[in-house]
C-alpha cells in the first residue's frame, strides 16, 4: 500500500524526468540545423550591395529558417545570379545563370561536389533519365537560345539543341519535352517540344505573348501562363495574359488574366492550379481545371513577389523581394490561403526546391 510519502517521492520523480526531457528537447532546438534535404530551399539572387547569390532553408519541423547554407559548408559564396534549384537522384544542382555553371551538392550537407561548366545564362534544370538532363538557357546575347543535353555521371555538356529565344521551363511528358519560348531579351509566343529518344525539336505550340510557366495536370493536358506584355512607353502597345490549357498539343482553352501574370504551380491532386494575377497588386488566382473561367476574386489578398507549393505539406509558399538591398521574406499560407508565418531569407528571393517540385 502506498503512503503519502510514497505519493510524494514518485511526484518529484516523475516531475524531474520531465523537466529533464524538456531541458533536452530545448537543447536539442538549441543546436544549428546543419543537416538539410527534407525541407524547402530558397533561392537568393543578388542585389546592389549584394553580387554573390545564396541558399537559405526552411526546416519544417524546427519551423525555422537557416540562411546562406552554402557559404557556411564550403567557406565561400555561390557566384551570382543563382536562377534555380534542383535536387535529382540525391544530389542538388544550383543553375547559376552570372558565371555559366551548374554546382553540383549534396543536398544534405550542402557540400560541393563537382561543378558542370559551359553554359551561357541557363535557367532550369530538368532530368530526363537517372543519367541525362536538359538545360534551358539564353545564349550570351539573351537571345539565342538552346537547350543543353547534360550526362550526370560524367557532369558534362555533351550535345545542344538549338530553339528560339529565351527558352525558360522545362516540363517532361513521356518521351517529349516541353519548354516555354520567352523569346529572352526579346518577344516570343510558342511552346516548343522536344523529342528526348533524338534530342530534336518535333513542333513548335503556338500559344500567346511570353510563355513563361507551366504545369501538367491529373488529365494528362498542359497548362500554359502566358505573361502578355507591359509597354510603359507605349501603353497602346500593352497585352493581357492568358492561361491557356493544351489538349494533344492544341489550344483547348484560353482565359484572360492580367499582364505580368507568373509562377504557376498545381497542387498534390493536380486539379486546382494557382498563379500570381497582379490585377490590383501580386495577389494569388486559384483555378480549378475543371473551370473555363477565372474567379473574380484572388484566393490569397496578401502581395508576394514569387509563388511556389510544398508537396510534403500541399501548401503555398510565397517569397517577398521587398527593398533589393536588404533581405527578402519566405511567406508561408494555411490551407485557407490565409499567412501563417514570415521568416527573414537572403536577398531577393526568387524560386523554391521541396521534394516533389
Amino acid at each position: 500500500m502506498y503512503t503519502l510519502k510514497n505519493y510524494v517521492v514518485l511526484f518529484f520523480v516523475g516531475f524531474s524526468l520531465l523537466f529533464i526531457a524538456s531541458c533536452a528537447k530545448d537543447g536539442a532546438d538549441d543546436e544549428p540545423i546543419t543537416s538539410f534535404g527534407d525541407g524547402i530551399f530558397i533561392v537568393n539572387t543578388e542585389s546592389e550591395t549584394s553580387e554573390k547569390s545564396a541558399v537559405s532553408y526552411y526546416d519544417r519541423t524546427r519551423n525555422e529558417v537557416v540562411n546562406d547554407i552554402f557559404l557556411k559548408k564550403n567557406s565561400m559564396p555561390i557566384a551570382k545570379a543563382m536562377y534555380s534549384m534542383s535536387v535529382f537522384n540525391g544530389k542538388g544542382y544550383l543553375v547559376v545563370a552570372g558565371v555559366g555553371k551548374i554546382l553540383v551538392v549534396d543536398p544534405i550537407s550542402m557540400e560541393m561536389e563537382a561543378t558542370i561548366d559551359g553554359f551561357e545564362l541557363p535557367h532550369h534544370f530538368l532530368p530526363i533519365g537517372n543519367n541525362k538532363a536538359y538545360v534551358s538557357q539564353w545564349g550570351s546575347d539573351g537571345v539565342t537560345g538552346s537547350v543543353k543535353v547534360v550526362d550526370l555521371i560524367s557532369n558534362s555538356i555533351t550535345g545542344t539543341i538549338p530553339t528560339r529565344g529565351g527558352p525558360e521551363h522545362l516540363l517532361k511528358q513521356g518521351n517529349s519535352v516541353y519548354i516555354t519560348m520567352t523569346g529572352g531579351y526579346f518577344i516570343d509566343s510558342v511552346v516548343t517540344v522536344i523529342n528526348t529518344s533524338t534530342d530534336q525539336i518535333s513542333k513548335n505550340i503556338a500559344v500567346d505573348l511570353v510563355p513563361s510557366s507551366m504545369q501538367l495536370d491529373k488529365n494528362g493536358d498542359i497548362w500554359v501562363l502566358c505573361r502578355g506584355l507591359i509597354d510603359f512607353q507605349n501603353p497602346d502597345n500593352t497585352r493581357q495574359g492568358k492561361l491557356i490549357k493544351l489538349v494533344n498539343d492544341e489550344v483547348d482553352l484560353s482565359i484572360t488574366v492580367a499582364s505580368a501574370a507568373s509562377d504557376l504551380v498545381i497542387n498534390n491532386s493536380k486539379d486546382v492550379l494557382y498563379f500570381l494575377n497582379p490585377v490590383a497588386s501580386s495577389w494569388t488566382w486559384e483555378h480549378p481545371i475543371s473551370s473555363t473561367t477565372l474567379a473574380t476574386v484572388p484566393f490569397i489578398d496578401v502581395p508576394v513577389n514569387h509563388l511556389g507549393h510544398d508537396p510534403e505539406t500541399d501548401l503555398l509558399l510565397g517569397a517577398n523581394i521587398g527593398n533589393t538591398q536588404q533581405n527578402g521574406e519566405l511567406v508561408l499560407f494555411d490551407a485557407a490561403g490565409k499567412e501563417e508565418a514570415r521568416f527573414e531569407v537572403g536577398i531577393l528571393p526568387t524560386g523554391f526546391w521541396a521534394k516533389g517540385i
